[in-house]
């Protein structure tokens, strides 16, 4: 048995490494006839998970070129760690994730002038998941991030 359970792991571990993400778990199986048991039976789940270019294909911008802080402006905990998540899934730079200074409705984009042309890019990601509310191109050029983006609790 312990053989096997070795191999089972070494094999997971092996997989692991090739970014893909596995979810060993046992279930209960009902025994289809009347019986006094519960049969167990192992099952492992592969997830795998996509990579995406960071360089995107129509315009051929690349996305670690982008130096993004990321603000919460919800209620919700932890909604700046998710964007940035999502952000990171695709390649972006996340310098910072903070709290607003102020709660928002609205997820907002704020883009240094002369990144201007990452912002249709950025709004085709994130339009997946979020509603973008404003974005406008007038960061201070001084500030150490290219994009501020504030989470807004729509």
């Amino acid at each position: 048995m312990s053989v096997v359970f070795g191999a089972i792991f070494f094999s997971i571990w092996q997989i692991s490494q090739k970014n893909i993400i596995i979810n060993p778990s046992i279930y209960l199986r009902n025994d289809p006839f009347p019986t006094d048991y519960i049969t167990l039976a192992p099952v492992v789940t592969i997830f795998i998970k996509p990579t995406i270019s960071t360089i995107d294909p129509i315009l051929g911008l690349d996305r670690r070129d982008l130096v993004i802080a990321v603000q919460n402006g919800s209620d919700i905990f932890g909604g700046g760690t998710k964007m940035s998540e999502v952000l990171k899934d695709f390649g972006y730079h996340i310098e910072s994730i903070e709290r607003a200074s102020q709660n928002t409705d609205i997820t907002s984009i704020n883009i240094k002038e002369d990144k201007n042309k990452y912002l249709p890019l950025l709004i085709k990601d994130l339009s997946l998941l979020y509603k973008i509310g404003t974005f406008s191109a007038s960061l201070n050029a001084s500030s150490s991030a290219d994009v501020i983006i504030v989470v807004g609790g729509e």
